[in-house]
């Protein structure tokens, strides 16, 4: 099927990941941290705010097992379902 504009490419991973209990995250936390190393910072923070998106705590999960600190102007550009910039604001609030 290809790729509508409008779809919501955060929500069915979000309700997964809140599904998840406290050791299934801390073990989802590492992996994706492990498969990330070697990658260049600005990817990884790209990569958080998409986590970020599906809920807050999958992002921050990630972001501790990377030793990323938060930052709040995260690119996440050309990410969303449109493809099209956010408005800071938006991406502020998320």
């Amino acid at each position: 099927m290809p790729h509508r504009d409008g779809n919501d490419d955060y929500t069915q991973a979000g309700n997964l990941f809140r599904l998840f209990d406290p050791e299934q995250k801390r073990r989802l936390f590492e992996n994706i941290a492990a498969a990330m190393q070697g990658v260049p910072d600005e990817i990884k923070r790209r990569q958080i705010a998409l986590f970020t998106k599906c809920d807050p705590a999958y992002g921050a999960g990630v972001a501790k097992a990377l030793k990323l600190e938060p930052r709040g102007n995260d690119q996440t550009k050309g990410t969303g379902a449109t493809g099209k910039p956010e408005e800071a604001s938006t991406r502020a609030s998320a």
